[in-house]
């Protein structure tokens, strides 16, 4: 499979986490379901001892649990629909429309396989950097790809996720070009950004790099200038 088709692949996602969350809705609408019912039983047939209080708490699990099934199949309807959209339709990709915005009129018309083997061609032998391919004139990053000379700012920053159990580091590489912030790469590792980085720089010399303070400045004076 191509690059190119590959990145696709990626944009349009799996129908794996449709078929997650539908699994994952069955127990919540099943409990809710339960609570329902026992609220109609308990209020007809067993309403002394049932009680108002029985009453108050049935019916909010009940709706609770089953709002959050509905929410999960919800989800995955909405993630199907896109999934499909794309599929069907992918001209209408962000990844093809990428490529287009960026080629000259008369290759810019060109039909989408022979678009995606111009890329591909490009990128062919050149290096991959978790969801970053690097070719010789065109970077595919996420779901888009952009021409290197169109890339104007590379920074380097460090985050730190906190949940209630678990303290994680990512070191995010921010990818711009003169208008605006296309993509930020997160990375496990200091070493591979600062590869990622690297390599970039070495394929695109006019873009700046630096940590936070460096995009600052390059915000300030660089993005409302190209406006």
């Amino acid at each position: 499979m191509s690059y190119c088709e590959n990145h696709l692949k990626k944009e349009k996602g799996s129908a794996v986490s449709e078929i997650i969350m539908c699994i994952c809705a069955v127990p919540f609408a099943l409990v809710g379901v339960v609570f329902l019912c026992m609220l109609g039983y308990m209020s007809i047939f067993e309403w002394a001892s049932f009680g108002v209080g029985g009453v108050i708490i049935s019916l909010f699990f009940g709706a609770a649990f089953l709002f959050i099934g509905i929410c999960f199949v919800w989800g995955a309807r909405i993630h199907r629909k896109k999934r499909l959209a794309i599929n069907e339709d992918v001209e209408n990709s962000a990844l093809i429309q990428s490529i287009r915005t960026q080629l000259p009129p008369d290759q810019a018309g060109l039909p989408v396989p022979e678009l995606f083997a111009l890329v591909d061609q490009d990128l062919s032998g050149g290096r991959s950097f978790g969801s970053i391919d690097l070719g010789r004139a065109w970077v595919l990053i996420g779901d888009q790809a952009v021409l290197l000379r169109n890339l104007r700012g590379l920074f380097l920053k460090k985050r730190v996720h906190t949940t209630s159990k678990v303290v994680s580091t990512s070191f995010d590489v921010y990818i711009y070009d003169s208008t605006h912030l296309i993509a930020y790469i997160p990375f496990a590792r200091k070493r591979t950004a600062k590869q990622c980085i690297e390599a970039l720089a070495a394929a695109a010399p006019q873009v700046q790099t630096g940590g936070p303070k460096e995009e600052e400045t390059f915000q300030k004076q660089l993005l409302p200038n190209a406006k």
